[in-house]
């Protein structure tokens, strides 16, 4: 009887077969050759991104000041834009966008460096999720950008669609 009683308590183990997976190698320091990883289509999409598309992902927020002025909340980040780390060790640190780092999802900033054990100094990837634009380095192409992202916050009166229904009641 009590065999019985623990066959029906286990639950039935069973293998869900998703068609929606993709597979890619990953490199794993602990394992000397790279593992076959089953993971979303998103995530293999995200990693796999070409570098036009990681422009767009590697965006980083606007400042207070400067997303009032704009009316957008996040932009894609570039070189000589000025910003401030907000997360990490680096907390509170100022600088100018030395490099956008696409290949490694990373952005190097301009006086946040360490020091190797050879003694030169490297420059300290930080992700630009992690980071406040402070002022925006504002050409042609990004001042349309801008404005493009201005007028969908804008709706209704304010945008100056249908002035005239705006009194009604």
């Amino acid at each position: 009887m009590a065999e019985v009683y623990q066959q029906t308590q286990q639950p039935e183990r069973r293998r869900r077969v998703s068609f929606l997976r993709c597979t890619f190698w990953r490199r794993d320091p602990s394992y000397p050759f790279p593992q076959l990883v089953l993971c979303s289509c998103t995530v293999y999409a995200h990693f796999t991104a070409p570098s036009s598309v990681r422009q767009k992902l590697m965006s980083s927020p606007l400042s207070a000041e400067l997303r009032n002025k704009y009316g957008a909340r996040s932009v894609p980040i570039r070189k000589d834009d000025e910003v401030q780390v907000t997360r990490g060790i680096y907390k509170g640190r100022e600088g100018k966008v030395v490099q956008v780092y696409r290949k490694k999802w990373v952005i190097h900033i301009e006086r946040i460096t360490r020091d190797k054990v050879t003694g030169t100094s490297v420059n300290v990837g930080i992700d630009p999720s992690k980071v406040v634009i402070t002022k925006i380095k504002l050409d042609k192409d990004r001042k349309a950008l801008l404005e493009r992202k201005g007028s969908k916050g804008k709706k209704g009166a304010a945008a100056g669609g249908d002035v005239e229904m705006a009194n009604v009641d």
